[in-house]
C-alpha cells in the first residue's frame, strides 16, 4: 500500500516539470522521468501537508472514557446532569470537549456543539434520527476537532428544514444539515443517512475526514464539501446531490483539495461529481459516478464545430450551464489506482491544469471529453476505455508511457491543443468548412474578434468560474449561483496554472513511449497542432471515414523511431509520419473504398509477415509501421483473404494469412512510402502538416490547408470551398471537380504519378 501511495505521488508532482521539457528533453524523457521521481519522504512530507491523520480519526472503543448519554424522544432529550450541556426549547448545546452517546428520535430539534476549551468533542451516534423544522439538525458551530462515531449496526438520520430560520447575526450559517465551522471527522462501522433540503448534506469550513462508515447523502446542493480538505481513507458513501457530489472550496490554501486513499462511492450529480478547488489525488477505491443526467444517447461532431472564427452556436447558447464533469481539479489531477465507472454530460476527467494516470481502470462515457487538461496529460499505466466521447484525450501536451487505451470519439481520439476548432480543411488553424455550412457562405470575421485559431481560445468574453478558456473557441460555463457565490465552483486560475499552461502552450506535443492505444474516430485519430512523437507501443486508429479529417494530423513534425503504428480511414487527409523519422512506413491509398473487415497483409520477399491489419471501419487509405521494415528490400501488400491468430481491434498477432489477392509489390526506398495499386508514387507529405487535400489533391509543397487560398479572390475562394464540400460529402466526382477548378482558373496538384512496380 505505502509503495503504491508512493509510486502515485511521485509522479503526480512530477508532472509540471515534465510538461516544461523541449523537444530534446523528451527524446530523452525515460531519462528525465526517472531524474523528476521524489523521494518516499518528499512523497510522504507532500501528502500531509494536504490531509495528515491522527488516531483519534481513526474508530475507537468509548465506554470508558465517560460518556454523557443522551436520550431522545419525541420532542424531548434526558442527560445525566452536567455543565456540559445546556437545554433550551427544542435545542441541546454541548459546551465542552468530551464523549457524547445520542440515540433515539427527535422530531423538531438540533444538536449545536459550541465548546469552549480546546479539546475534542467526539458524537457517538448510536441508532439516532434527528429532524429539525427550522434549521440544522447538528450544527459544529466551535470546536478544535469533532469527530462523529457511527456505532456498529445503527443507523443515524439527520433530516433538515427546507428552509432555515436564522438570526442577523449568522451570516447565512449554518446552510447543510450537518454543519461544521472547524475540523469534522466520521468513522465507525454503522450508517449515517443525511437529508439536505435546504441546501447541502454535510460541509465542513475547514477539514472534513471520513476514515470509516456507510454514509448517504441526498441534497438539493451539494454532497459533501470540505472548504480545505476532503479527505477519506475508506468508507462505503452514496451521494444523490442537485449540486456537486464531493467538492473542496478553498482555492486560496496552499495544499487545499481533496485526497481519497479508498473507499467505494456511488455519486449522482447535477454538477460535477468529484472537485477540487486545488488538487485532487486518489490513490484507491472504486467510483460509479453520473453527472448532468449522464451522457448523450450519441453525441454528433457537427453540433460542436465552431464557425470559421472560433466561435460555436452551441456555445453561445450553453454559456450559463453549469459544469457537470466526472472527476475535476483546479490545479493538479492525479490518480495512483482505482476503479472507475464515469457517465459525464461534460469532461469525465478535467483539470484546469494537468493530469496525471498512474494505475487503476476507468470505464468512460461522456459528452465531451474523455480525459482534458489545459496543460498537461500523462499516463503511465491502467486501463483506460473511453466508450463515447466528443474528443477522447485532449491536452496542450499529451505523454503516454505506458497503460492500455481505448477511445471511440465523434471527433478527435487524441488531441493536442486546438480542441474542435481544428477539424476540418480551409478552417483557421487546419481543417474544413463545418459540416452543413455552404461552401459559399464564409462569414467576415468581425475587426473586434481575436484572431482566428488564437491559442489562447480568446472569445471575446471572460472565462467561466471554474472552468478555465481550455479549448480555443469554446465559451466555458458557469450559472448565475457560480459567479455570485464563491462556495459555489469558484475555481480560478492561479499564478502557478498560468505558469504551467504557457510553458506547454509553445511546446505542444504528443510524445508517446509505449502502451497500447486503439482508436476508432469520426474525426482526427491522432491530431496535433504542434509535433508528435514515438518511440514504442502500438497504435492503432480506425477512422475517419469522411475525407475532411485524417487518422493522423499534425501541424509541424512526426517524428517515429520505435513502436507499431497501423491506421486506416479515408484518403483525403491521409498523412504519414516526417521525412526524417527513423523508422520507415508505407500508406496505401486505394481508387475504391474498401469494405470494413477487408483484411491488408504485408510480408517480406520471403513470405513472413509484418503486418496483418482487418480494419473495422471502411476506408480507401492504410498505414503501415513496424521496426521490422527495411529500407532497400522489397515487400508485397495483399488484401482480403482469411487470417488466423489473435486479434485485437483487427490487428493480428501469430497470423496464418490465406487466399489474399495481391495488390502491389514494392520496394522501400524512403522512411514513408505513398503507393497505390499501380506502385510507388511521388505524393505524400508536402511538409509540416502535409498531406493530401480532399478528393486526392495534393497540397502544394510546404502549404498548409489555410494557406491553399491564398492569392484568390473572396468569391473565387468560396466558390473553390463550396467544391470542395461537395467532394467531400460524395456529390461531386473527381472529374467532375477538376472541370469546375478548370472554369475557375484554378488548379492544385494532383497525387504524384507511379513507378514501375517492382515484382
Amino acid at each position: 500500500m505505502i509503495s503504491k501511495w508512493s509510486k502515485m505521488t511521485a509522479v503526480s508532482f512530477s508532472m509540471i516539470l515534465l510538461a516544461a521539457c523541449n523537444e530534446g528533453q523528451v527524446e530523452n524523457s525515460s531519462q528525465e522521468e526517472s531524474a523528476l521521481v521524489m523521494t518516499s519522504e518528499e512523497m510522504k512530507e507532500a501528502m500531509q501537508k494536504l490531509v495528515t491523520y491522527q488516531e483519534a480519526d481513526e474508530y475507537s472503543e468509548w465506554k470508558d472514557d465517560n460518556p454523557t448519554y443522551i436520550e431522545l424522544d419525541g420532542n424531548e432529550a434526558s442527560f445525566s446532569e452536567s455543565q456540559s450541556i445546556l437545554a433550551s426549547e427544542g435545542k441541546l448545546t454541548i459546551k465542552t470537549s468530551g464523549v457524547y452517546v445520542l440515540s433515539g428520535t427527535w422530531d423538531n430539534g438540533q444538536i449545536v456543539v459550541d465548546a469552549e476549551d480546546e479539546g475534542t468533542v467526539r458524537l457517538v451516534f448510536n441508532g439516532v434520527d434527528i429532524k429539525s423544522e427550522i434549521s440544522a439538525p447538528v450544527f459544529i458551530q466551535n470546536a478544535a476537532n469533532t469527530i462523529i462515531s457511527l456505532e456498529d449496526g445503527t443507523l443515524n438520520t439527520l433530516t433538515d428544514a427546507k428552509e432555515y430560520v436564522l438570526d442577523e447575526s449568522s451570516e447565512g450559517e449554518p446552510n447543510a444539515a450537518l454543519f461544521s465551522k472547524d475540523n469534522l471527522t466520521i468513522n465507525g462501522t454503522g450508517s449515517l443517512r443525511v437529508v439536505g433540503n435546504m441546501n447541502d448534506g454535510i460541509k465542513s469550513k475547514d477539514d472534513l475526514k471520513i476514515t470509516s462508515g456507510t454514509i448517504e447523502v441526498e441534497a438539493v446542493d451539494d454532497g459533501i464539501v470540505g472548504r480545505d480538505v476532503v479527505g477519506v481513507k475508506d468508507g462505503s458513501i452514496t451521494i444523490q446531490a442537485g449540486g456537486d457530489g464531493i467538492k473542496s472550496t478553498n482555492e486560496k490554501k496552499e495544499n487545499g483539495g481533496i485526497a481519497i486513499q479508498g473507499g467505494h462511492f456511488e455519486i449522482t450529480a447535477a454538477n460535477d461529481g468529484v472537485q477540487a478547488a486545488k488538487s485532487l489525488y486518489v490513490m484507491d477505491g472504486t467510483f460509479s459516478i453520473k453527472t448532468g443526467g449522464g451522457s448523450p444517447d450519441s453525441i454528433q461532431a457537427s453540433e460542436q464545430r465552431p464557425d470559421p472564427w472560433g466561435m460555436t452556436e452551441s456555445a453561445e447558447k450553453d454559456s450559463d450551464t453549469p459544469s457537470t464533469k466526472g472527476i475535476k481539479a483546479a490545479v493538479q489531477l492525479a490518480v495512483g489506482g482505482g476503479t472507475f465507472t464515469i457517465d459525464s454530460l461534460d469532461d469525465a476527467v478535467h483539470s484546469n491544469d494537468s493530469v496525471t494516470i498512474i494505475d487503476g481502470s476507468f470505464d468512460i462515457e461522456t459528452g465531451d471529453d474523455g480525459i482534458h487538461a489545459d496543460s498537461s496529460v500523462v499516463t503511465a499505466g491502467g486501463t483506460i476505455s473511453i466508450q463515447k466521447s466528443y474528443e477522447g484525450i485532449e491536452g496542450n501536451r499529451i505523454t503516454i508511457i505506458d497503460g492500455d487505451i481505448h477511445i471511440v470519439s465523434s471527433d478527435d481520439g487524441i488531441n493536442v491543443s486546438g480542441g474542435n476548432d481544428s477539424s476540418g480543411f480551409g478552417m483557421p488553424g487546419g481543417g474544413g468548412m463545418p459540416p452543413g455550412m455552404p461552401g459559399n457562405q464564409m462569414p467576415e470575421r468581425p475587426e473586434d474578434m481575436p484572431a482566428a485559431g488564437d491559442a489562447s481560445g480568446n472569445t471575446g468574453e471572460m472565462p467561466a468560474s471554474g472552468d478555465s478558456p481550455s479549448k480555443p473557441g469554446e465559451q466555458k460555463k458557469a450559472t448565475a449561483v457560480d459567479q455570485s457565490d464563491p462556495d459555489r465552483d469558484s475555481q480560478q486560475q492561479t499564478n502557478e496554472q498560468t505558469d504551467s499552461s504557457s510553458e506547454t502552450e509553445d511546446n505542444k506535443a504528443l510524445v508517446i513511449q509505449g502502451g497500447y492505444i486503439s482508436i476508432v474516430t469520426d474525426g482526427d485519430g491522432l491530431d496535433s497542432n504542434g509535433s508528435i512523437q514515438m518511440t514504442g507501443g502500438t497504435v492503432i486508429v480506425n477512422g475517419p471515414t469522411d475525407n475532411g479529417n485524417g487518422s493522423l494530423d499534425y501541424d509541424e513534425t512526426f517524428e517515429l523511431s520505435g513502436g507499431t503504428l497501423l491506421t486506416a480511414g479515408s484518403s483525403g487527409m491521409a498523412l504519414a509520419p516526417s521525412e526524417s523519422s527513423s523508422q520507415n512506413s508505407i500508406v496505401m491509398t486505394f481508387t475504391d473504398v474498401q469494405a470494413a473487415g477487408t483484411i491488408i497483409h504485408l510480408a517480406d520477399s520471403q513470405g513472413n509477415s509484418m503486418a496483418t491489419f482487418a480494419p473495422k471501419v471502411e476506408f480507401s487509405s492504410v498505414l503501415i509501421s513496424t521496426e521490422n521494415l527495411k529500407k532497400g528490400e522489397t515487400y508485397t501488400l495483399y488484401s482480403s483473404g482469411k487470417a488466423t491468430g489473435t486479434v485485437q481491434d483487427g490487428f493480428y498477432t501469430e497470423t496464418n494469412y490465406q487466399e489474399g489477392t495481391k495488390v502491389v509489390s514494392f520496394e522501400i526506398s524512403e522512411s514513408a512510402t505513398w503507393l497505390n495499386e499501380s506502385g510507388v508514387t511521388t505524393g505524400g507529405n508536402g511538409g509540416p502538416g502535409g498531406g493530401f487535400a480532399p478528393g486526392g489533391m495534393d497540397r502544394p509543397q510546404g502549404q498548409r490547408p489555410n494557406e491553399m487560398f491564398e492569392g484568390l479572390d473572396d468569391e473565387t475562394k468560396q466558390e473553390v470551398q463550396g467544391i470542395m464540400k461537395q467532394m467531400r460529402e460524395g456529390t461531386l466526382s473527381q472529374e467532375e471537380a477538376d472541370k469546375k477548378l478548370e472554369e475557375l482558373g484554378v488548379s492544385l496538384p494532383k497525387r504524384g504519378t507511379s513507378k514501375e512496380s517492382k515484382e
